[in-house]
């Protein structure tokens, strides 16, 4: 294990807000420090952002929980020691990351994260502007990219509805789609707030999906869509997506699914429907640099000011009220952008 210097002390616990029942607030639990695999890296948190999926997760909690459950998947922070075997990081260098979903999250003043999922923070920004970029980032690049096959600047000019976009993982996927990939982008979104803030973005236009989206795009002459990324209720949109997409297009979800929907309704238009979930890839692919290479494209790209961070507020430094604040936003689902908090 490498150290940040051989004149600090190494932290021996970690002060961590942890839940153990779905409805109780976190509380403060000081842990003993976990060992460092070969490619972990100790990090001290500065920063860091939450998601949905953190709410998700507290409420799938399952009682009586023996060891409390640490959330937080966004974070930034400092390298304070490393695993033998990390390559690519130095202690005392400042990073961004997601992590695993199956390892201890970043609601705590350390974390161990293994290097292939880290990159280094973008030089330009506050630990907060980068803490809320990982998860949303990292979901938007796969979903264009990986998921729908996206390619950079194609011949023909490609056209992108977003639904949900006011959000996270539309607040980088419109800044990615338009710098990085050229298309035509169109975005929903449910209040004048979100609107004017996808336009700052770079969204050509934007809809109100609380209206109907088939008759708005009819009204408008508006262009088949030839990707649809669906940040929203899939359950709410497939019909609409499947009207909507454009002949051998593509669809991409985030969203679980609460009911069956019929496949066939795309086969005329021989479109393709694909999900996209972030730790598909940590979780089955354990030794890529996947996430790290992608992370290293924001930084970036963030650095050269290509795209923004998706920061709108710090709700406080990290504490059972601020998580608690934090969580309650994101539930009415009406956020734009990200929440940040501080670690102290």
């Amino acid at each position: 294990i490498t150290t940040i210097g051989q004149a600090k002390k190494m932290t021996t616990s970690i002060q961590a807000l942890a839940y153990h029942h779905p409805s109780e607030p976190p509380q403060w639990h000081t842990l003993p420090m976990p060992a460092i695999a070969p490619h972990d890296l100790f990090i001290e948190i500065e920063a860091l952002g939450v998601n949905p999926i953190d709410y998700k997760l507290r409420h799938n909690l399952k009682t009586p929980k023996p060891r409390p459950k640490i959330l937080g998947w966004d974070a930034a922070g400092t390298v304070v020691a490393k695993g033998n075997a990390v390559s690519r990081f130095q202690c005392g260098e400042r990073v961004f990351y997601a992590g695993h979903l199956h390892r201890d999250g970043c609601y705590a003043s350390h974390q161990l994260v293994d290097e292939r999922l880290v990159a280094h923070a973008p030089k330009q920004l506050s630990a907060e502007h980068c803490a809320v970029i990982p998860l949303t980032g990292i979901t938007a690049w796969e979903a264009l990219f990986y998921r729908l096959g996206i390619r950079e600047q194609e011949e023909k000019q490609q056209q992108l509805l977003i639904i949900g976009a006011g959000g996270g993982v539309g607040s980088m996927a419109i800044q990615l789609a338009k710098q990085v990939a050229g298309l035509d982008v169109t975005a929903t979104v449910s209040h004048a707030k979100a609107r004017q803030w996808c336009h700052q973005l770079g969204a050509d236009i934007c809809l109100d999906h609380e209206q109907d989206l088939v008759t708005q795009y009819h009204d408008m002459g508006l262009t088949a869509p030839d990707y649809i990324l669906c940040c929203a209720n899939t359950d709410t949109y497939f019909d609409t997506m499947a009207t909507l997409v454009a002949s051998e297009g593509a669809i991409c979800a985030l969203v679980d699914t609460q009911q069956a929907h019929d496949l066939q309704t795309l086969k005329a238009k021989s479109a393709r429907f694909v999900w996209e979930f972030m730790f598909t890839h940590p979780i089955h692919s354990p030794t890529s640099w996947r996430h790290h290479d992608i992370l290293q494209s924001l930084s970036q790209l963030l650095d050269s000011q290509s795209i923004i961070s998706s920061w709108q507020q710090t709700v406080g430094p990290l504490s059972p009220d601020a998580i608690t604040q934090a969580h309650a936003q994101l539930i009415t689902t009406h956020t734009v952008g990200k929440i940040a908090l501080t670690a102290r």
